[in-house]
């Protein structure tokens, strides 16, 4: 995706070369201002391993930038440079995927991810959102982090930071001016249950 129309298209059959393990498909968005950031329904992926998003902009709504539905997909990388929110989904668990993203937009927009086994988030604006589709909610099986969870949470405002699953969870603020909560678990916030 250039600013002149996506060449990655619905019907598309991508086949890494055979015997290996490190194919990787890379998705560039240049067009700042308009939400691309996505893999169109009806693409197959077959023997790729590692899938990124750079984009100007940023995941488009609801599932986002998703790998779920590509068994070989094993590493999901995403930066974006958007104001708006981003979603990034993938497996969890047994042959899950690592996901690691990176969300530059300066002026807010939620940074959620969705399953993924070791997941690491930064956020230099807006909350982050780890395991789950929002806050608020019990999360089911599928869409909790299911490996080690690192959150960088950059914002100088008031960007929460909630994680659900996770062997392990480590949250990192870098801003002494941030007033967002942290949740980790079965929180009230988190998953709306009150004990």
């Amino acid at each position: 995706v250039d600013g002149v129309g996506p060449t990655l298209n619905t019907g598309d059959f991508l086949t890494g070369t055979a015997g290996r393990t490190d194919n990787e498909l890379t998705v560039t968005d240049l067009t700042p201002g308009v939400t691309n950031g996505v893999i169109p329904a009806g693409v197959t992926l077959t023997n790729i391993q590692k899938v990124s998003l750079n984009t100007s902009n940023n995941t488009t709504a609801g599932t986002g930038f998703s790998t779920v539905g590509f068994a070989d997909v094993r590493t999901l990388n995403g930066t974006t440079n958007g104001a708006g929110a981003d979603t990034f989904s993938a497996k969890n668990g047994a042959d899950g995927t690592v996901v690691t993203v990176s969300h530059k937009g300066l002026g807010g927009g939620t940074t959620t991810v969705i399953g993924g086994t070791d997941v690491t988030a930064t956020s230099v604006g807006g909350s982050v959102i780890v395991g789950n589709s929002a806050a608020g909610v019990v999360p089911l099986a599928d869409q909790v982090a299911t490996g080690a969870v690192v959150v960088n949470q950059q914002f100088t405002g008031a960007g929460a930071v909630n994680v659900f699953g996770g062997t392990t969870v480590n949250v990192i603020t870098s801003s002494t001016s941030n007033s967002g909560t942290i949740d980790v678990g079965n929180t009230g916030t988190n998953t709306g249950n009150s004990t």
